[in-house]
């Protein structure tokens, strides 16, 4: 036989035992997967783990199925699944079977239909969503397994060239929904918790709705085309987002989306920053294991936008873009660009910020596993504000610290400008203007046309400080609504910075490298009044002031005090935790400026400092008013008589604090010179029909005073040389000293004790109808032993004292001017050195003199009375050595009486009014 007919011989029996085993393998396998046996058996293996089921399965030759009307279901440790199909083929791998390896390939998969749900862990609460978990048939939602995993060779899975097609499913969790188009993917898989891996994928499907909660709808509709996979790695050590480590993703998008939140993936660099809303989702998507490249370009139209940042929610319609800047630069540009936006501060009803536009652009690394926690001066967030209102100014209230004296009431606005943050640099310009302002500083209301800005700027926030300078503030038209004494009248004011920085972190803290703080991570995590509040820093400030008054407000009104006129500021303002401190040193001048002190008033020529001397919270103020070329008079006179004054008031006041009023308050007042133009001012003090007025002449006054809440102490002298008196219708010109030491005293009440002053008159002249005294060396000194008095109108006044009088001649002169006086009166003008006493009562406006007496070694005068606008009586008595007499007076009418006069004299009694109600 030929070698060719061998061949032949041999090919034909090799056909024939192909044929022959083709035929057997037919009948077998295909009869193996026609009988339910087959599965029964199948499912017998590990019933706890899978069960598989078919409606009708074939194969055609070895190692390849085909399947019509597929199920499938199982559970590992912590998941249950369930897949479906009408139609599935795939190839596989008998050998590796044997290492525990199963390999597929060609696998396609017709009309998917996906379930899975999580086993039950005991440390989560499925109570919101497990009502909306997917089936799975004949399992029942079972507790997850949490004990240690048995060691044992896994399983290890690989899946080359699956292909699914057709309309497809999908319900995993409580999010349900579908897809049709074509997918295709090579995938390894390894069981026990082993890695997962994706190749080779491909995407073109056209998506339907996905539902949360079977009635929630996240997306309507859309289109996915393009290319993923997957590198190896651990599911249950990267789930979530963390699974963006390994993706390789290059997708052309075109989706209406009901929920925005996927933007959140790219702001994960940016602290307390959430995206949300719906909308339409176009453009493409590069990602490559968490780093998102440069063919990305994405752009989202939304009705509904908003944006949750920092305590705030953004809303309104816009429009959002991303994209990569260029590759060099290596940074992601998200921006926002807002439609009729508004801005709520969580919490509030009414929004902060409302109008037509608001721009937000964020910067940051591509990638989008960058720690926030990190110092990337790439990550950047910014605002461009165009005339946004803000309906009510109060809102602004949550920004400001709470020991701060500023309150905002409420009032509309304009706010605009830009402001830019990065982890180590911002720059800020934001302005907002208002035609009526509702503003208050402490328990004072006004209201005022605003104008402010707010300027900052630092490229190096952890080694410097930020500048403000060029920030100001503007009060226009300003009308208080509760009147202090601080004036009503329309007033104005402005406060510019001209040089000055801030820092919220110690210098210790800058220093220490490790401590750097990014500015975005400082934000997010910190409430802007703690910011506020803690800031450091100093402001060299320039100011104009149309009205004083605020200045009242550190003495918090004590004993009367008030300041008005305009004035001119500047100096610097040092704070330390939000707070002005040691350091602050400010200057006012002004050309009309207006105190108030007890019921006095001054105005003039002025200057006043304030100087911080220690503390922050409650710091001590050293406040300074000085006053030159002034006038001096009581508030409820019209005409000052008190000239040429030079006063300075100046206050110690420790722990002030601007949240609230306090009485511990001292006062110190100096007048260094003032000119009395006309000493008749002070006869509007006394009784209506006292039998002393004064009538004219000037004197020089000073004083030094110091004034607490329930204390007085100082002195204060007047000096007069031509004063002019009218006694009893008598006229009297003198020189007069006055001086008067305070030692207690109420000055809230205008009381004081001014025991133990002096007063003395000097060259007395006597000019009357019958004799005229004038005596250039002539003196009488008067020593309060006891003298009280509430300085008011009517005046209340009580007084002892010591007198002393050079020689009897002016007394002498007012008996004979009195008339019928004995001829012995003539022989007293001899008698020197007379010493006496006396006790005065002014109240209710009449005068009481229980005792005026004066004694020498030959003569003796008195006097008793009571005086007021209706009646005069009282007597007054003299004596020279045996011979006396006394003057009665009742009724205004007046007679010498030689007889019993001294008897008659000591039993006139002055009886006070409150003697009289006894």
């Amino acid at each position: 036989m030929s070698d060719t007919s061998i061949f032949r011989h041999w090919l034909v029996r090799i056909i024939r035992a192909a044929i022959i085993l083709e035929v057997a393998y037919l009948i077998l396998f295909n009869l193996a997967l026609y009988l339910p046996l087959t599965q029964s058996l199948v499912n017998a293996i590990r019933p706890e783990k899978f069960h598989v089921s078919w409606e009708r399965a074939w194969t055609w030759y070895p190692f390849r199925a085909h399947v019509r009307g597929i199920s499938a279901n199982g559970q590992s440790r912590s998941q249950q699944w369930q897949v479906d199909a009408p139609s599935a083929s795939a190839s596989i791998a008998i050998l590796p079977l044997v290492l525990k390896r199963v390999w597929l390939s060609n696998v396609h998969v017709e009309d998917i239909d996906y379930k899975q749900r999580p086993r039950l862990k005991p440390d989560r609460d499925y109570t919101d969503f497990i009502a909306f978990f997917p089936p799975i048939d004949g399992r029942e939602i079972a507790e997850a397994v949490t004990t240690p995993r048995k060691k044992k060779r896994p399983w290890r899975l690989a899946i080359d060239g699956i292909s699914l097609s057709g309309n497809h499913s999908y319900w995993v969790m409580q999010f349900s929904g579908g897809a049709s188009g074509d997918l295709a993917a090579d995938l390894t898989f390894e069981t026990r918790g082993g890695p997962f891996s994706l190749s080779n994928g491909e995407a073109n499907l056209k998506l339907d709705a996905l539902y949360a909660n079977a009635q929630h709808e996240i997306f309507h509709s859309g289109v996915v085309t393009g290319q993923v996979a997957l590198d190896p790695f651990i599911p249950r050590e990267n789930k979530g987002v963390k699974v963006l480590q390994f993706l390789l993703l290059d997708a052309a998008l075109d989706i209406d989306v009901n929920s925005l939140a996927f933007i959140n993936l790219f702001t994960r660099n940016f602290n307390q920053v959430a995206f949300d809303g719906s909308g339409q989702v176009a453009g493409q998507l590069e990602l490559d294991k968490g780093m998102v490249l440069p063919g990305t370009d994405l752009v989202i139209e939304a009705d509904d936008l908003s944006i949750d940042i920092h305590e705030h929610v953004v809303s309104g319609q816009g429009s959002v873009s991303l994209a990569p800047a260029t590759a060099a630069e290596g940074w992601l540009d998200l921006s926002t660009q807002f439609r009729n936006p508004q801005v709520v501060h969580k919490g509030d009803a009414l929004p902060l910020l409302k109008g037509d536009s608001l721009m937000l652009s964020m910067t940051g690394p591509l990638s989008v596993e960058e720690d926030p926690d990190k110092l990337d001066n790439r990550r950047n967030m910014s605002f461009s504000i165009s005339n946004l209102s803000a309906p009510d100014l109060s809102l602004f209230e949550h920004y400001l610290p709470e020991k701060w004296p500023l309150d905002l009431h409420g009032g509309e606005g304009i706010v605009q400008g830009h402001a830019s943050i990065s982890p180590n640099a911002l720059d800020i310009d934001l302005s907002i203007s208002s035609d009526e302002a509702d503003l208050g500083i402490r328990q004072y209301r006004f209201s005022s046309n605003l104008d402010a800005a707010l300027k900052m700027n630092n490229p190096s926030a952890n080694t410097s400080p930020t500048a403000i300078a060029g920030s100001y503030i503007k009060l226009g038209n300003a009308r208080l609504s509760e009147d202090e004494g601080m004036g009503s009248e329309p007033w104005d004011a402005s406060f510019r910075i001209i040089d000055g920085n801030f820092s919220v972190l110690r210098q210790t803290e800058k220093e220490e490298q490790e401590k750097l703080r990014d500015l975005l991570q400082l934000i997010g995590d910190s409430d802007t009044r703690e910011l506020l509040g803690n800031l450091r820093g100093f402001m060299k400030f320039d100011s104009h002031i149309s009205d004083l008054g605020w200045i009242g407000v550190l003495l918090d009104g004590a004993y009367g005090t008030a300041v008005n006129g305009s004035g001119h500021l500047n100096g610097v303002i040092n704070l330390d935790e939000g707070m002005p401190a040691p350091g602050t040193d400010i200057e006012v001048l002004s050309d009309d400026l207006a105190v108030r002190f007890l019921d006095y008033s001054s105005s003039g020529t002025g200057r006043i400092t304030m100087q911080v001397n220690e503390g922050t919270v409650s710091p001590d103020w050293l406040l300074g008013i000085q006053l030159q070329d002034a006038d001096l008079m009581r508030l409820e006179e019209s005409t000052a008589y008190i000239r040429e004054v030079n006063l300075e008031i100046s206050a110690n006041v420790e722990n002030v604090s601007l949240e609230k009023k306090s009485s511990d308050r001292s006062l110190a007042l100096k007048i260094r010179s003032a000119n009395v133009t006309d000493m008749s001012v002070f006869s509007s003090y006394l009784p209506p029909d006292s039998p002393l007025q004064l009538t004219d002449g000037t004197a020089a006054l000073a004083a030094d005073i110091v004034l607490e809440p329930d204390d007085a102490d100082g002195w204060l002298t007047l000096q007069s040389t031509d004063l002019e008196l009218v006694v009893d219708k008598q006229r009297i010109r003198s020189d007069l000293a006055f001086d008067i030491r305070l030692v207690n005293g109420i000055p809230s009440d205008m009381e004081f004790d001014f025991s133990g002053s002096r007063a003395s008159l000097t060259n007395v002249h006597v000019i009357g109808e019958e004799e005229t005294f004038e005596g250039d060396n002539w003196s009488a000194k008067v020593e309060l032993e006891q003298a009280t008095t509430v300085w008011k109108k009517p005046l209340q006044l009580n007084t002892e004292a010591r007198v002393s009088i050079l020689d009897s001649r002016p007394v002498v002169a007012l008996f004979n001017n009195q008339g019928g006086k004995p001829d012995w009166l003539l022989e007293m003008l001899t008698i020197h050195d007379i010493e006496g006493k006396m006790k005065v009562d002014i109240a209710d406006n009449q005068i009481f003199i229980p005792v005026a007496h004066a004694v020498s070694d030959t003569i003796e005068v008195g006097a008793k009375g009571r005086i007021s606008e209706k009646d005069r009586d009282g007597v007054v008595y003299a004596r020279y050595k045996k011979l006396d007499a006394v003057i009665k007076v009742s009724d205004g009418r007046k007679n010498t009486d030689l007889i019993r006069a001294r008897e008659k004299y000591d039993e006139y009694q002055a009886n006070s009014a409150s003697n009289d109600e006894k």
